[in-house]
């Protein structure tokens, strides 16, 4: 079945049984942390809005469209663990949706209005450019979004509307491709949709940001505005796992499983939304297994993390032409088949709204945000489910070609030699500490700063004994959280 850890048991491990059956893919929200997503065989994916308590089943989720003449079952075939995958912004800067906020009180410009989503009514700020009076409307783009997708035999089916309860949501299937959809994953865009199957297809749905009308998109519609195009075969071979960085689309990593005399298991592109991208192989070293699962960690594109029959493996440079990869089973008991990795990728902040109790009535509601940012999970075969959340690197800002130096943090010199000086202010009062990594994610430095007042700070850092490289400075506290690199040049 499906097993809902929520932390909140007398363990770490304690579980609940959501969902019976053999359970397959599960998905969360972040918009609405009371959501889950769970499915079972051939296609039948459900959701809750209540973290498990109650169910609508297919004939309630799905379309008509979707389900026989009984509305019970779905009238498409698709794999045994069929993929879902469920893509979430709190900040949709291209989605064309928009909510009315209407003022209940004079408003001047400069003051911040909060403004509803259609999505769990998630709180939607905006700072006002010109006076609002008493009544007056004004129209806000609804940037907390939802996508919602299903692969099955033949193609992908999606809805904008999985978040909505009290409704069936309208779904529409984007593409039509060849053979049984294996995996699908996303960028932080949403735009494309990279999908594989298991007769070894790799395709690319792209236009997905630009989503506006279920009529406009429907793949039946001779107006279809999406653009699907097959970017990647390997004959005879499943593909299980497609993964893009979450900044960067262009850099795709495909994995294949099957046994045998396979000449590799992995492959890379870096230009994965050109019309015909390049795929090489980046076997290296790595032992001729089935690779189940891939993630390009998402602030450090040329770091990839993979799951084998063999357990997990990582590399410092997949761009390299013959990488090296190195075996990291040290936590996980051994070797072990590593069938799914996942890293936190979403950003919210913590907030608080009117939502809607399940009664209808408006309610004051906390919205929890992700304290988990950068945190990667893998799932194995028979040894459980592992997380990590030191080892790589949990703030937005670190990502290949970023500044070194944002409104909140400087470091200098830099490059440095034998010190850096590491300047930061707070915002509001809390326990500080400074961290910094090297590319590896070993912690070099972890200074505890102590309770912090509001102002500005400075710190300097002996750099003597670290060697020449990039470092990230991560400034931590329970209210506090950025990052900046710095290198050491001797």
């Amino acid at each position: 079945g499906t097993q809902y850890i929520n932390l909140k048991g007398n363990t770490a491990q304690s579980a609940k049984s959501v969902q019976g059956g053999d359970g397959g893919f599960a998905a969360f929200s972040i918009i609405n942390s009371k959501v889950l997503f769970t499915s079972v065989y051939y296609g039948n994916a459900r959701r809750s809005p209540d973290e498990g308590e109650n169910y609508e089943d297919v004939d309630k989720f799905y379309a008509l469209k979707m389900l026989n003449t009984a509305g019970t079952d779905p009238i498409f075939t698709a794999a045994f663990v069929t993929p879902i995958y469920h893509w979430e912004s709190i900040n949709d800067v291209y989605t064309p949706d928009s909510i009315t906020f209407i003022a209940d009180k004079n408003y001047i410009a400069g003051e911040t209005i909060r403004g509803k989503s259609k999505n769990n009514r998630y709180p939607i700020r905006h700072i006002l450019t010109s006076n609002i009076s008493d009544g007056d409307s004004i129209r806000l783009q609804d940037i907390a979004q939802s996508k919602f997708y299903l692969g099955i035999s033949g193609g992908v089916w999606m809805t904008r509307e999985a978040l909505v309860f009290g409704k069936r949501p309208i779904w529409i299937n984007i593409a039509a491709i060849e053979g049984t959809v294996s995996t699908m994953s996303s960028c932080k865009d949403g735009n494309h949709l990279f999908v594989g199957t298991y007769s070894g297809n790799v395709y690319r749905i792209s236009g997905l940001k630009n989503y506006a009308d279920s009529v406009y998109l429907d793949a039946g519609s001779s107006q279809y505005a999406l653009t699907v195009t097959k970017i990647a075969n390997y004959p005879n071979r499943t593909i299980t796992s497609v993964s893009a960085n979450w900044y960067n689309p262009d850099k795709v990593v495909v994995t294949l499983g099957n046994f045998g005399n396979q000449s590799s298991y992995i492959y890379y592109s870096e230009d994965g939304t050109d019309v015909a991208p390049t795929f090489v192989s980046k076997q290296g070293n790595l032992p001729k297994i089935p690779v189940y699962s891939s993630l390009i960690e998402m602030n450090h594109s040329k770091y990839v993390v993979i799951g084998s029959e063999y357990g997990m493996f990582t590399t410092e440079n997949i761009t390299a032409p013959s990488p090296t990869w190195t075996e990291e089973n040290q936590g996980i008991g051994g070797r072990a088949p590593v069938f799914m990795i996942r890293q936190q990728s979403n950003f919210a902040n913590p907030d608080t709204g009117i939502a809607i109790d399940p009664d209808g009535n408006y309610v004051l509601s906390l919205f929890p945000g992700v304290t988990n940012t950068g945190y990667i999970y893998i799932g194995t075969h028979g040894r459980g489910i592992f997380y990590n959340s030191n080892f790589f690197y949990p703030a937005e800002s670190i990502r290949d070609n970023t500044a070194i130096s944002n409104s909140f943090m400087k470091i200098f010199p830099n490059p440095a030699n034998d010190y850096t000086n590491v300047s930061f202010s707070i915002q509001s009062a809390d326990n500080v500490r400074i961290i910094i990594f090297d590319l590896k994610g070993t912690i070099v430095r972890d200074i505890d700063m102590g309770t912090l007042n509001i102002g500005q700070y400075q710190e300097r850092i002996d750099c003597n004994d670290l060697s020449v490289g990039t470092y990230i400075v991560n400034i931590r506290g329970n209210k506090t959280n950025f990052s900046s690199k710095f290198i050491i040049h001797k």
